[in-house]
């Protein structure tokens, strides 16, 4: 208090004014344009992740869409596969029993082997003169066979007398060994074409076909059977057997 009354007593003496000490300044608190500025900083962030979520969560739902799509896409493919592969193996099987097969025999051979001497012989009636046929030799062997291939001398006869013969030589292992027909253990059936063009008959009637063993042993080992089948030119073209 007595500081205060000599201050004023000094002032009027010499008439200058004295300031006061200033006080020291409290802490400086964020401006409210800076708080502002924090706060907006902060809503766009949460507003970015908002809308990474979203567009993450968009992606997601478009690849579970897409892939849904696809299986059901690669479903209705496959049934459609099915289905025509169902209706062409239907095809097949009608046309193969509709007679289109004109003939199918086997003959056992003696169980002491082949003789040459011994001739396999087929009987096929012949009505239409206008089809064309496929012949089929079918040669049912084993293990016991001793030879990679097998010579024939084949024969067409008619009541008119021999319509065709030729001598061939099919083959009926590779150069390993390894025997070329289909089966099961060691029994292989051979499918050997008569010709690789269509057989056409001149006149209508029966026609014998003669199959006789060429090789040098005189008793064969090892055949089972021998077999002729004959169709017709449509169902040799479905099969894919005839070649031209």
């Amino acid at each position: 208090m007595s500081c205060v009354i000599v201050r004023r007593i000094l002032q009027n003496l010499h008439g200058v004014k004295i300031k006061p000490k200033p006080k020291p300044k409290p802490e400086a608190e964020p401006t409210p344009k800076s708080q502002g500025q924090s706060q907006t900083v902060d809503l766009l962030l949460q507003l970015r992740i908002k809308r990474l979520v979203v567009v993450q969560e968009t992606v997601v739902k478009e690849l579970r869409k897409e892939a849904t799509i696809t299986k059901g896409e690669i479903t209705d493919v496959v049934r459609k596969v099915l289905r025509i592969s169902s209706v062409f193996s239907l095809l097949i099987l009608f046309a193969s029993c509709t007679g289109n097969k004109v003939f199918d025999e086997y003959k056992q051979m003696n169980t002491l082997g082949w003789h040459s001497d011994s001739i396999a012989n087929f009987n096929v009636n012949v009505t239409d003169t206008l089809d064309d046929y496929a012949v089929y030799i079918k040669l049912r062997h084993d293990h016991n066979y001793p030879f990679k291939n097998i010579w024939f001398f084949r024969t067409i006869t008619s009541e008119r007398g021999v319509e065709y013969a030729d001598t061939i030589n099919y083959v009926l292992a590779d150069d390993m060994g390894k025997w070329l027909g289909k089966g099961i253990g060691d029994k292989k059936l051979v499918t050997m074409p008569l010709r690789t063009q269509a057989l056409r008959f001149n006149k209508p009637g029966e026609y014998e076909f003669g199959i006789q063993h060429g090789m040098r042993d005189t008793v064969l080992s090892g055949i089972l059977e021998i077999g002729l089948e004959v169709f017709s030119r449509n169902i040799a073209d479905s099969n894919g057997k005839e070649e031209n």
